[in-house]
């Protein structure tokens, strides 16, 4: 795939991964904060054109500098939410929890910028912003794109439902102690 943005199994940690279009490599980065089973968290990644950077509820949780590689954006590869798929546009696998509020920038934001948005949902269209998906339509199968996007996507398979909005009161991770 593509790009990727999920929990790995085996550690509980944020983790990412893109493609790059010079030798088809992959470039992962691991969080090192575990998350929690039954709990809310605001997650993000970015890649600037040459470091991963993974956010916990705003904070920076993991930093890796990569290189500098331009990022796949040409494949058929299909995009998912809670799911990888394959090139055919089959799910492999699923999160096995809730998500609201998802968003894909063509920007690497600043942790200014995530910070400031960790405990709102963006309505209206913004500079970069070029998917948004509230999950807040409560009923049927379609996932609307809005806040200006509209690329629109359709929930499928069974044993899902609709659920309550998150309650974007994520705070912060508490700063280590002192030496």
């Amino acid at each position: 795939m593509n790009y990727f943005l999920g929990i790995d199994g085996s550690t509980g940690v944020l983790t990412a991964d893109f493609e790059d279009t010079a030798t088809g490599g992959n470039h992962p980065v691991a969080g090192v904060t575990p998350l929690a089973d039954h709990a809310w968290y605001h997650a993000a990644a970015t890649y600037d054109g040459t470091t991963w950077r993974l956010y916990l509820n705003g904070t920076l949780d993991r930093e890796l500098l990569v290189g500098a590689y331009t990022t796949e954006a040409t494949s058929i590869q299909h995009a998912g939410l809670g799911t990888a798929m394959t090139s055919t546009g089959a799910a492999s696998g699923f999160f096995n929890g809730l998500i609201d509020e998802v968003r894909i920038w063509n920007v690497a934001r600043s942790t200014a910028e995530i910070a400031a948005t960790v405990n709102s949902e963006i309505t209206t269209a913004q500079s970069g912003l070029v998917g948004r998906w509230a999950l807040n339509e409560g009923t049927g199968n379609t996932v609307y794109g809005s806040a200006g996007t509209t690329v629109n996507g359709t929930v499928t398979g069974t044993n899902w439902g609709w659920w309550a909005a998150a309650p974007f009161d994520a705070a912060p991770p508490a700063p280590p102690a002192a030496p």
